[in-house]
């Protein structure tokens, strides 16, 4: 029987073949969640620093002083914790010279139940095929023909969802807690997707 991450390489497709970026798609590990909440913390800053819409952004020091605390502390945890689940957490690692897919994990994904609930890439890796991949993989995870995300308001990421099917339903999702201590307004929309089969 493959292993689950032939399985997934099966899953993703031509996306894995990027010639400038070979990676592969595979099972998040909890030893893993250093380098997945590295990958979320950049992720985080670049959607700020890129945003389309100003007044939703935060100053850098507000920024920083949020990622590098509460924020790598509790994503630490919740990344290992989602790993531990075994099910439905992926990581994108980068090939170098061919290898086995043991290198430096340059993306993350996650669903629980009938919801995407995190998908990130470092920025250096946009445009590689390695989001689509991701989505894709922990997608196959999920039985339910309704798929729900919340996604932050920001142009790419609506823009990006929205070439894999995905559509807003107009309802908003209030900014969590911890960034309004910080002054940092994440404004967030929902989005879902239908399918007709699986």
């Amino acid at each position: 029987m493959p292993s689950p991450e032939a399985q997934i390489a099966h899953r993703a497709g031509p996306e894995m073949t990027n010639a400038h970026s070979p990676f592969v798609i595979c099972p998040a590990q909890p030893s893993d969640a250093p380098a997945m909440v590295a990958v979320h913390q950049e992720a985080y800053v670049w959607g700020y620093e890129n945003n389309e819409e100003p007044e939703f952004g935060a100053t850098n020091e507000a920024l920083q002083a949020f990622v590098e605390g509460e924020f790598a502390e509790r994503k630490l945890h919740y990344w290992g914790a989602s790993a531990l689940r075994g099910t439905g957490v992926y990581v994108a690692r980068l090939c170098p010279n061919g290898s086995d897919g043991h290198g430096r994990i340059v993306g993350i994904g996650e669903v629980t139940d009938a919801e995407v609930t995190g998908l990130y890439v470092l920025p250096k890796y946009h445009r590689r095929g390695i989001g689509g991949a991701l989505l894709q993989a922990t997608l196959a995870d999920l039985p339910q023909s309704t798929i729900r995300l919340a996604v932050t308001r920001w142009a790419y990421a609506a823009t990006f969802y929205g070439k894999r099917g995905f559509e807003p339903t107009g309802r908003p999702v209030p900014t969590p807690e911890p960034p309004k201590a910080y002054g940092i307004t994440l404004e967030q929309m929902e989005m879902r997707r239908y399918r007709i089969s699986r």
